[in-house]
């Protein structure tokens, strides 16, 4: 049967030449394409000027905005070149996953994640596209991965920057429909934290107004760790709080005024006295 079966197909092929030449043709398509892909992706050399490297760049994105929505055809195809070219330059490498796993999100959502979680070389800047990539493509799966990688103590692991972690799970959090508050909240309020990485959570929280937010906000305002920057996001955070969420503005001004009190700092000062004087007075 299997005998029959191919004598049919080699019969419908040599009656039907159409059939291959077509595939040949598409096959070649596709080539042209991801040769003419990482012709816009490979980088000017360092000497280059700044004009050259502008129309570089610009070239680079409307190339891979282009190719975002291509088909699994050519995803497969540009798959294919990234993993059978480990050693192009790292432009090269994160266009070529950013055009795959627009074009095969769950195909490459297993790509992805290994590359966050088991990547053994020192190229944080693809692990940290991998990372942005998988709460784009495959936000709900993101939003689990991530979560305890925030959260937990780890050691000896080798993993995106803390600030894009956390910074992409508010993404697949936002993407997904789910609630990011109580893992940003941990974050922000925890002294042990990477300070990149509260610094990024206190941002996104800004975003989200309601109870636990603005409780996190103030606790971090009123800490003693001399971080001005971090203090200064969250009070900027609050007061975007107040715009949109009505307890918040009833309790703005309280807020900044128990936080006046008890700074010691004179600059910080001069800062929530700018604030006070446009919200409060």
């Amino acid at each position: 049967m299997r005998l029959i079966s191919l004598l049919l197909l080699l019969f419908a092929t040599a009656c039907n030449p159409s059939t291959s030449e077509a595939d040949a043709a598409t096959t070649a398509q596709l080539q042209r394409q991801v040769r003419d892909l990482v012709t816009a992706l490979t980088p000017p050399p360092a000497t280059a000027n700044s004009a050259v490297r502008n129309e570089w760049f610009a070239r680079r994105k409307d190339q891979i905005k282009t190719l975002n929505t291509a088909g699994e055809a050519l995803g497969l195809a540009v798959l294919d070149e990234f993993q059978a070219h480990p050693e192009a330059p790292l432009d090269v490498q994160r266009g070529l996953l950013e055009v795959a796993s627009r074009n095969l999100p769950e195909v490459m959502r297993p790509v992805l994640t290994e590359l966050v979680l088991e990547y053994g070389g020192d190229n944080l800047g693809l692990r940290t596209k991998a990372c942005e990539l998988l709460a784009e493509t495959s936000p709900q799966e993101a939003f689990d991965l991530l979560a305890p990688l925030i959260t937990e103590r780890r050691s000896g692991r080798t993993l995106p920057p803390d600030e894009i972690m956390v910074s992409s799970y508010s993404t697949a959090a936002r993407l997904s429909g789910s609630d990011p508050v109580p893992v940003l909240s941990t974050i922000a309020a925890d002294l042990f934290s990477e300070q990149t990485a509260r610094l990024m959570a206190v941002k996104e929280l800004a975003k989200h107004a309601g109870v636990r937010s603005r409780e996190t906000l103030r606790t971090v305002l009123v800490e003693s760790t001399g971080n001005a920057y971090l203090r200064r996001a969250a009070a900027q955070a609050i007061v975007a709080h107040a715009k949109v969420d009505s307890d918040t503005e009833a309790q703005l001004c309280a807020i900044l005024d128990e936080v006046m009190n008890k700074e010691s700092d004179v600059n910080f000062q001069s800062f929530l006295i700018s604030i006070i004087e446009k919200n409060c007075l």
